[in-house]
């Protein structure tokens, strides 16, 4: 005997957040990584025309 299954709105409700939860987390993960690389680089270019900026400073005196 086959019993007809019932479509519970909570239950997929469940399912779509519990869901989104595990494709949210990789991808927070992943943008993390890039923020943060990107934050290095541009940290590194200021740096670089810091010391330029010195270097020429340092020329003119």
């Amino acid at each position: 005997m086959l019993l007809a299954a019932e479509f519970n709105t909570g239950d997929v409700i469940f399912q779509v957040i519990a869901f989104l939860l595990l494709v949210a987390i990789p991808v927070g993960i992943v943008m993390l990584i890039i923020l943060l690389n990107k934050r290095a680089s541009r940290l590194g270019r200021v740096e670089a025309k810091i010391d330029r900026l010195l270097e020429e400073k340092s020329d003119r005196t």
